[in-house]
């Protein structure tokens, strides 16, 4: 969540699609899995030609990580009857963070400022 704000509140410069990606790793605390290990290996951030498309595909990267995280949290309710209640909140929880994700990428175009509030909340 904290690669991704970084996104929605950057100039909108000329700068090119790697440097978009190395000025908003420094704003993460661990800048070498920013880059090294999420944005320079995912496809379409590293094709992404501008700063709102590397933006939609930062979230919908974390939409699929968040929707895969929640299928598992459910999955594991199903099968530890011990711990079913404490993986049905954490599902619960993935299902917000998508929304809210999903959310702010049906807002990113058209108010930056709601998107990033979206965002943020998706990490509370």
């Amino acid at each position: 969540m904290a690669i991704l704000s970084q996104f929605l509140v950057a100039s909108t410069s000329a700068l090119t699609n790697r440097e978009y990606i190395d000025a908003n790793c420094q704003r993460v605390k661990n800048k070498t899995f920013c880059v090294d290990h999420t944005l320079t290996t995912y496809p379409p951030t590293v094709s992404a030609t501008g700063l709102l498309p590397l933006a939609e595909a930062v979230i919908n990267l974390a939409i699929a990580h968040a929707e895969k995280t929640a299928g598992f949290a459910a999955e594991t309710a199903k099968n530890e009857a011990a711990l079913k209640t404490q993986f049905n909140e954490c599902h619960d929880a993935y299902v917000a963070i998508v929304a809210s994700l999903k959310s702010a990428s049906l807002e990113l175009k058209e108010t930056s400022d709601t998107a990033n509030y979206d965002v943020m909340v998706s990490g509370d």
